[in-house]
């Protein structure tokens, strides 16, 4: 039997950046929090940490918020979209040992895994970067949608995205 997840939470903060260019990603943390959330899973115990960021934003309300697990290596398929409907945000970024990225970094809705969210990219890697996992310079990062590169600037994170594609046009019919 599975119980709803408990934790406990505390706060950190970090200044937001200085410098904001309309063309960049700017994460901007405010008072995210960073929460041990407690699992019954498959009838054992879990306990994970999950940082919550709020992307995009340079004052206490608005961003975008994503949650972060670093170390996902020992998290099943199940358990990461278990974890990612009881946060209940748009997406959750696991990150995990990659044998030809920085990191492998899979992202869960609350319902199902998806291959790439720029705004849970961006907060995974500032994250990283305020822990001092990452510093300035240019990281690769698994994904489902392929290996895209994430470049740390001055507390800026820049992200590739992954080529669009392209479906047959349909033309309209007029009624």
């Amino acid at each position: 039997a599975r119980r709803p997840c408990q934790g406990l939470a505390k706060g950190f903060s970090r200044p937001p950046p200085d410098y904001y260019a309309p063309s960049h990603f700017e994460p901007v943390w405010v008072q995210p929090l960073r929460l041990v959330v407690s699992l019954f899973c498959y009838y054992f115990y879990v306990d994970v940490t999950v940082s919550i960021v709020n992307s995009f934003t340079a004052t206490e309300k608005g961003g975008n918020p994503a949650g972060v697990v670093l170390n996902a290596d020992h998290l099943s398929d199940e358990q990461m979209l278990d974890i990612a409907a009881e946060m209940g945000f748009s997406e959750t970024a696991f990150l995990s040992q990659s044998k030809t990225a920085n990191y492998r970094v899979r992202f869960f809705t609350t319902t199902e895994e998806v291959e790439l969210c720029g705004h849970a990219t961006i907060a995974s890697w500032s994250l990283l970067s305020e822990l001092n996992m990452a510093s300035d310079g240019t990281y690769t990062q698994e994904t489902g949608a392929g290996l895209l590169s994430v470049e740390i600037t001055d507390n800026l994170i820049y992200m590739q995205q992954a080529q669009p594609e392209f479906s047959e046009v349909v033309p309209v019919s007029i009624v």
